[in-house]
């Protein structure tokens, strides 16, 4: 462990030397009761589009506990979207202020850490820079609609096409980053309970779940408590509140990975394919695909049967024709 923090910058070397004064300086990180320093994260450099997500997780006991290493905090990194061998592992330094313009970023980098950012959404230009811009922007202001939807009643009749806008912008700019699209789900959880859609509640608070998971981690106690609500949304503080009443439901499996788990699928509601790296990871449960395919079945049989049936009746016209047609012959003959 001390050879891996003397491995650390030092910005204020004191006469061409590192100083544990210096590093601590330069690399700690500020952490409710003190300072905290990682071996790793000052290797992670900064992306308004990041590769991994850092996740602070405070311990559990006594303050004396946490300082002696039991239940100490930690920091967990996991990946926000697909990283290709040999590509730099970048987080994001815009804690809380996700939504700013390339301009306010660029103020904010400098001001806080004297860089100019060069990553993929700060190198737009033209229209894609001004559209990236606008969505951040719009972003913004949604959020700030939907802040506090769940204690309107009765709830404002726009918050769900709202919240699904909030969600569509977040995997445009984001990249369906994992991270993000836990708030943007929650706003749609609690939207679909204002407008009384207890089905598509439940298949916000499974992504909320699916989400969590892979940013987080599996098995932690909130976890239990959000599967609850997977089976039976209307169990949910807000959902009562708003009289939302839907059938319990087994829970379908959700895994640990985002890329390999199933996440239920809103892509018809939200208006486009939301897509976590390479992959769609808004993928169909496996009951809603079986129920897609018996539907197109019986669409097809049917669209089957009325060409049978258009062309039985198209045949007895012809015959019924050919009828009058060798009446009137033998009429003319006679």
């Amino acid at each position: 462990v001390q050879k891996a923090i003397w491995a650390l910058d030092d910005d204020q070397m004191y006469e061409g030397k590192k100083t544990l004064r210096g590093i601590v300086a330069s690399q700690a990180i500020a952490r409710h009761e003190g300072l905290c320093l990682y071996t790793h994260l000052p290797y992670l450099t900064h992306s308004c589009v990041p590769a991994v997500k850092s996740l602070w997780n405070i311990g559990e006991g006594l303050p004396s506990e946490r300082r002696s290493g039991k239940n100490a905090p930690t920091s967990r990194v996991t990946a926000a979207r697909d990283v290709k061998a040999g590509e730099p592992l970048t987080r994001t330094y815009l804690i809380g202020a996700p939504s700013m313009t390339r301009a306010e970023r660029t103020e904010y980098l400098w001001e806080h850490y004297e860089f100019k950012c060069n990553c993929e959404v700060c190198s737009l230009e033209g229209d894609a820079l001004v559209q990236s811009d606008m969505n951040r922007m719009r972003l913004r202001v949604l959020r700030e609609e939907l802040r506090d939807i769940a204690s309107e009643r009765p709830g404002p009749p726009e918050c769900l096409s709202l919240a699904l806008e909030a969600i569509g912008i977040c995997v445009t700019e984001y990249r369906a980053d994992p991270a993000y699209m836990i708030r943007a789900f929650s706003s749609g959880f609690e939207a679909a309970c204002v407008v009384g859609d207890g089905e598509l509640a439940r298949k916000m608070m499974y992504n909320i779940l699916a989400s969590q998971m892979h940013t987080e981690g599996g098995g932690l106690p909130q976890h239990k408590t959000m599967k609850d609500w997977c089976i039976n949304p209307s169990i949910h503080p807000v959902a009562r509140a708003f009289g939302v009443v839907v059938e319990a439901k087994p829970l379908l499996p959700v895994m640990a990975s985002v890329r390999d788990g199933e996440w239920a699928s809103v892509a018809e509601e939200v208006g486009l394919p939301i897509i976590w790296g390479d992959r769609s990871v808004l993928k169909e449960h496996e009951r809603d695909r079986r129920e897609r395919v018996r539907l197109e079945e019986e669409a097809r049989k049917a669209e089957a049967a009325a060409k049978n049936k258009e062309k039985m009746l198209e045949k007895r016209r012809r015959k019924l024709q050919k009828r009058k047609n060798n009446a009137k012959r033998r009429t003319a003959k006679q």
